[in-house]
């Protein structure tokens, strides 16, 4: 479609009863430098500002993707009525009927695509403050969908959520939580109860301290187990069941190739892991049918300050080659529907173990090839 033809659109929707369409045909445009003709002159029509009384929009951001510019901008313009002294907008019910669906969807933000369709209007993040989960988070928001961050450290938990909410214009939630304790999933629950919940991501469960079994206590090993397999089953069911019931949204668990098989100082993450890895597997089979996409996100070595930790605690100064947080999210993202798992990295990622040719004892030889290395 050319871009006056795309102009042309925009200017033909410009009417009370198209306030919708217009928000949407700026959409469709692809051009932010529409949406500051496009945007005010729609509240101009729906409230009786006159085009002075509109105020100028927020400034564009450098790389803002188009469809965060107008969702910022429609933020912005929905109080305009009240601002100019004319009153805000009517309520929808005092409107003739065909007018009615598009100003309250100028007034709630409904402005979609088809990743906002199928997964929003909110999405979760367990495990959102930093690494792959901050990832996650930044690149669902830039897909228009509002998120709640979830993650046991305030400070950065809320350093993200403010970083997140000034870059996309999108509304953040943050829960405080650490997923390991017995009634996380409840608590998470219940932070959530108002929010209709269209992608989930449980990215929380990483290892910081990669030693021998014995070398840790009884309790460490359980709150592990809490955090990687109770939690996980249990916000899955949670937030499973309503979006089996819409017909639509996605689940993703971040697991690990520490999956693949046993070995030394993985012995409960890798189980962990490995119970991710057949959960997510098992429940793509019984939901993909119903329209919700779930993905078992197998990854190695990715550059996050968990791993940075790790490596430090086993005195590994140069980690080689790191995967990148923002191109795991992006190939999760762009790949989630075709599950059941995307193994990040590999030649194949749908394909089976890379360690499927080797007997069990020599996968579990290979995984164990480091600290052997160490130990001997």
């Amino acid at each position: 479609m050319s871009h006056g033809r795309r102009v042309k659109l925009v200017d033909n929707a410009l009417s009370v009863a198209q306030v919708g369409s217009a928000v949407d045909a700026v959409r469709l445009a692809g051009s932010p430098g529409l949406v500051e003709e496009t945007v005010p002159a729609a509240v101009q029509h729906g409230s009786g500002a006159s085009r002075a009384e509109v105020p100028m929009l927020p400034a564009a951001e450098a790389g803002e993707p188009a469809l965060v510019r107008v969702r910022r901008c429609v933020r912005a313009a929905r109080d305009v009525p009240a601002a100019a002294g004319v009153g805000r907008l009517p309520p929808g019910d005092a409107w003739p009927t065909r007018f009615r669906r598009p100003l309250n969807r100028l007034r709630g933000d409904d402005v979609t695509t088809p990743f906002m369709d199928a997964y929003g209007p909110w999405a979760v993040i367990a495990g959102g403050s930093d690494g792959v989960g901050s990832a996650f988070a930044h690149k669902i928001a830039a897909r228009g969908l509002d998120v709640v961050l979830v993650a046991r450290r305030v400070p950065v938990l809320e350093a993200s959520a403010a970083e997140i909410r000034e870059k996309y214009g999108v509304r953040v939630r943050t829960v405080a939580l650490d997923l390991s304790v017995p009634d996380a999933a409840a608590d998470l629950a219940k932070a959530t109860s108002d929010l209709e919940i269209g992608l989930f991501v449980f990215n929380a469960g990483s290892d910081d301290a990669g030693v021998p079994f014995l070398h840790k206590n009884v309790e460490t090993h359980a709150s592990l187990i809490r955090r990687n397999c109770s939690a996980v089953m249990e916000t899955a069911h949670h937030f499973g069941a309503p979006m089996t019931a819409r017909g639509h949204g996605g689940l993703i668990l971040v697991t690990s190739g520490a999956a693949w098989a046993g070995g030394a100082t993985l012995s409960v993450y890798g189980a962990t892991k490995a119970f991710d890895l057949l959960l997510a597997e098992s429940l793509w089979a019984e939901w993909h049918e119903a329209g919700v996409h779930v993905l078992g996100l197998v990854l190695g070595r990715t550059d996050t300050p968990s791993l940075r930790r790790t490596l430090k605690g086993k005195g590994e100064a140069s980690p080689g080659e790191l995967a990148d947080p923002n191109d795991v999210a992006e190939a999760a993202l762009e790949h989630l529907a075709d599950g059941p798992v995307w193994i990040y990295g590999s030649a194949d990622p749908t394909g089976a173990s890379p360690l499927g040719m080797l007997s069990r004892r020599d996968a579990v030889l290979l995984m164990s090839r480091s600290w052997s290395a160490k130990s001997g």
